[in-house]
């Protein structure tokens, strides 16, 4: 009987133990981004419209890039790039 009070004692120490610690650690997380994230609404959102942007810049970015790459301009340089890289591949 005295062992098992022994062990619960033990037992109830480590919970009290790593209850302290988990606090010490939630308390540092929300000193950091990450705790900005769970905890600063405003932050959260425009880190959400920040992410918006970027793909409507890269989907912008991938609509010029189709457009130049049929513009007049460039049609000679596209031709011996793509000429260049015919030659690469049948040298491999």
């Amino acid at each position: 009987m005295d062992d098992v009070l022994a062990k619960l004692k033990t037992i109830g120490d480590n919970a009290s133990s790593i209850t302290s610690d988990l606090a010490i650690i939630m308390k540092n997380i929300r000193k950091g981004t990450v705790g900005m994230l769970f905890t600063d609404t405003v932050f959260a959102g425009n880190l959400e419209v920040t992410v918006v942007n970027v793909k409507q810049g890269a989907q912008g970015f991938n609509r010029n890039m189709n457009a130049a790459s049929k513009s007049f301009l460039l049609l000679g340089l596209l031709k011996k790039k793509d000429k260049d890289n015919k030659k690469r591949r049948k040298e491999r």
